[in-house]
């Protein structure tokens, strides 16, 4: 057993309280065990002032989680986890989607979709609320909204900052494809569109994602895929396929496709083909400059925002990805 897992099992069911009150009356400073055995929850809080700081505190703690586990067996740890209900849509552990009716002086109610974010405040026992209006932030930006909520929130509870509690990974394709088209900074928008594309093609039998943001002395590549499938279209292509993505507020233009191009050429012979993305389109020369080059190796297929958001609202990306093939070796 490494340090990391033994340092882990001494502090199973036992978490750091070090936050500021949100009345300003003061600090919560302790440490927390909240175990759950059967339908009953356990909980104490062992604050440094009460059993003389933070190392007695921490002993004391350890303590009670031995006698509960003595008493009552194996006890589950709760943290500062809410089971997933089944509106939960967001992939991640205390945010979900939900309707909320409000009522205005003249009678009228409104309905509108909101992203919530929950958790339990452990100086009162009581559930926490915020929720994010779709209407006003859009889909993506009310789900991030709460997603970054709850983190705080448990960063405050915990003295724990929270990191990646959600990475691009794990969020719902849908939710994925507003956050490529909302992200403001062009490192948001390239990241998540690089994200979608992994996942896509990630998805298809036979590719294997080798490698994502691969610098080199002169260049970067976006994905490397291992090329090992059967379908005819592709069981003859070479072993390492390329994709550029470009989520750019403009087309995609013949320069990036000529550098795109010299990539793939770059590859040792290894590569003959890549796929590059451009979510809001290509330039009328690109065509033209495909054309141009169409004898010659290397192939590149084109795939532009229509085309993902199609693949991820159909669940098809399989056949949207062999058509744009079969268009680019017909063009």
């Amino acid at each position: 057993m490494t340090n990391q897992e033994i340092h882990k099992d001494e502090m199973r069911n036992i978490t750091l309280m070090e936050y500021e009150r949100k009345d300003k009356s003061g600090q919560t400073r302790g440490w927390w065990v909240r175990v759950k055995r059967g339908n009953q929850k356990l909980s104490h809080l062992f604050s440094y002032n009460k059993y003389g700081g933070k190392e007695n505190a921490l002993i004391e703690a350890k303590r009670f989680r031995d006698k509960l586990e003595e008493e009552y067996g194996e006890v589950k740890d709760l943290g500062f986890q809410v089971s997933k209900t089944r509106r939960n849509k967001s992939g991640m552990i205390g945010v979900h989607r939900t309707p909320k009716t409000t009522r205005r002086p003249s009678g009228r109610v409104y309905i509108y979709e909101n992203w919530v974010a929950t958790w339990i405040d452990p100086s009162t026992g009581k559930r926490m609320y915020r929720s994010f209006a779709i209407p006003k932030f859009g889909e993506a930006g009310a789900m991030m909204l709460a997603i970054k909520a709850r983190e705080e929130a448990i960063a405050q509870i915990s003295g724990i900052k929270q990191t990646s509690t959600l990475s691009l990974e794990e969020i719902p394709l849908p939710q994925l494809v507003e956050i490529v088209e909302t992200a403001e900074t062009a490192y948001e928008k390239g990241r998540a569109l690089e994200s979608l594309a992994s996942r896509l093609f990630m998805a298809i039998p036979g590719f294997i994602i080798n490698d994502r943001n691969t610098p080199t002395e002169t260049e970067e590549i976006d994905i490397v895929i291992l090329n090992s499938s059967n379908d005819p279209r592709f069981v003859k292509e070479s072993a390492f396929l390329l994709v550029e993505c470009k989520n750019w507020t403009g087309r995609c233009g013949k320069d990036e496709l000529v550098l795109f191009m010299q990539k793939i050429e770059n590859r040792k012979g290894r590569c003959n083909l890549g796929f590059l993305i451009s979510w809001n389109g290509f330039a009328e020369t690109i065509p033209k400059e495909i054309l141009r080059g169409s004898r010659e190796l290397p192939l590149v297929v084109l795939l532009d925002g229509k085309d993902i958001k199609q693949a991820v609202k159909n669940d098809n990306f399989f056949k949207v990805l062999t058509t744009t093939y079969d268009k680019a070796i017909t063009t």
